[in-house]
C-alpha cells in the first residue's frame, strides 16, 4: 500500500538521472519541482509487476486531471539484469536486458503477466528492480515513440538509458 515520508535521504536512484537531466544549483536546488516515488523490491511484500503498471496508469490519470499543462517527465531507474549475492552472484543477461526494453516499450501488458519469480529467474534477484519501469510505461499512452535507447554492461548490472514520448 502507498505510504509517504519525508525526511527520508535520496539515492542514486533519484540522483543518477536528476545529475543527467537537469542543472543542481547550491542556493536554489532543482529547477523544477521532484516528486520521487520509491518502490520497495528488495524486501518483501514486493508489489506485482501489474501492481506497478496499474500506479503508473493512475500517475498518468491524475497528470491528465490538470486543467492546465503542468509538463511532466517521469523517470524510471532501476538495474536491468544483475545479481549480487548467492550462487549467481555476477549474474548477467543481456538478451534478456533488450527483450525486457523491448517489451516495455511495445507490449508493456505481457510483462504486467510475469511473476517476480520469472523476473529473478531472467535477470538475477536483484534484476527484478526493472518493474520500477512499469511505473514510469504505464504513465505513458499505449502508443509511444522511442527517441532513445542506449545500453551497456560495464560490470555486475545491465544499465539502460530510454527516452520515450506519447503519440
Amino acid at each position: 500500500d502507498m505510504s509517504f515520508f519525508m525526511d527520508k535521504k535520496l539515492d542514486h536512484g533519484l540522483f543518477s538521472p536528476l545529475s543527467a537531466l537537469l542543472p543542481w544549483d547550491e542556493a536554489q536546488g532543482w529547477p523544477t519541482a521532484v516528486i520521487p516515488l520509491q518502490i520497495g523490491v528488495l524486501q518483501f511484500p514486493v508489489p506485482s509487476a501489474r501492481r506497478c503498471y496499474k500506479l503508473g496508469q493512475a500517475l498518468r490519470r491524475a497528470i491528465e486531471s490538470f486543467p492546465e499543462d503542468i509538463n511532466v517527465a517521469i523517470v524510471a531507474t532501476g538495474g536491468l539484469s544483475h545479481q549480487v549475492h548467492g550462487e549467481r552472484c555476477g549474474f548477467n543477461n543481456p538478451d534478456w536486458d533488450a527483450q525486457f526494453v523491448d517489451m516495455l516499450v511495445n507490449d508493456p501488458e505481457k510483462l504486467t503477466e510475469m511473476t517476480l519469480g520469472e523476473y529473478a529467474e531472467l535477470g538475477g534477484m536483484e534484476g527484478s528492480e526493472v518493474i520500477m519501469w512499469l511505473v514510469m510505461r504505464g504513465a505513458l499512452s499505449a502508443n509511444v515513440t522511442e527517441t532513445w535507447r542506449d545500453y551497456y554492461l560495464p560490470s555486475m548490472t545491465g544499465i539502460a538509458t530510454l527516452i520515450l514520448e506519447n503519440n
